[in-house]
């Protein structure tokens, strides 16, 4: 329970994270504020980029076999293919 509500919160945050990353690359002008902002935006996604699989491993069942490392490979490559869509498509709709 508590891993399946750990793992749809780090997936809305990660939402929420690349969200502010493309507003600032796309709406704040060059300036040390902003060079602050990405660094503080950048560790939040790593942060969220090693719960989501994390998570996903501990619903899953915690297996420290072959499974375990399927379903964390499954689930980092997931979460990879969704940052890269869901940042293109928040750049290219603020373009």
């Amino acid at each position: 329970m508590v891993n399946g509500l750990m793992l749809v919160l780090s997936l809305i945050g990660l939402s929420i994270v690349l969200n502010g990353i493309a507003m600032v690359k796309t709406e704040v002008r060059k300036s040390p504020v902003k060079s602050i902002m990405m660094i503080c935006l950048g560790v939040l996604t790593l942060v969220f980029l090693y719960l989501v699989p994390y998570s996903f491993w501990r619903l899953t069942g915690s297996h420290v076999n072959w499974g375990g490392m399927l379903a964390v490979a499954a689930a980092g490559i997931s979460v990879i293919v969704y940052v890269r869509w869901l940042y293109m498509v928040r750049i290219n709709k603020t373009s």
